[in-house]
């Protein structure tokens, strides 16, 4: 979320939409999921993204995470399992 917005405006500073903070909380429950982040810290960038009034507030609370395929709703594309190799499905 970096750079500007068209009025010029540094984008960290632009105010934080309701999609954008519910992106967010996604992002931490799958960081959650995967043991990276405790319950006890899920719960508190929760709460710290659902009161978020920018995206620089919620770009601190998944600032050390890494991005994932699943961040924002976009999945990467699934290769088809093929089996062993010379075997053919």
């Amino acid at each position: 979320m970096a750079g500007t917005a068209g009025d010029g405006e540094p984008a960290q500073d632009i105010r934080a939409s309701d999609a954008e903070r519910d992106a967010t909380v996604e992002r931490l429950s799958a960081a959650t999921g995967e043991g990276r982040v405790t319950l006890e810290e899920f719960s508190q960038r929760m709460e710290r993204a659902a009161t978020a009034r920018t995206r620089a507030e919620l770009d601190h609370l998944v600032a050390d995470l890494p991005a994932g395929a699943d961040v924002a709703g976009t999945a990467s594309p699934s290769v088809p399992s093929r089996g062993p190799p010379g075997m053919l499905r």
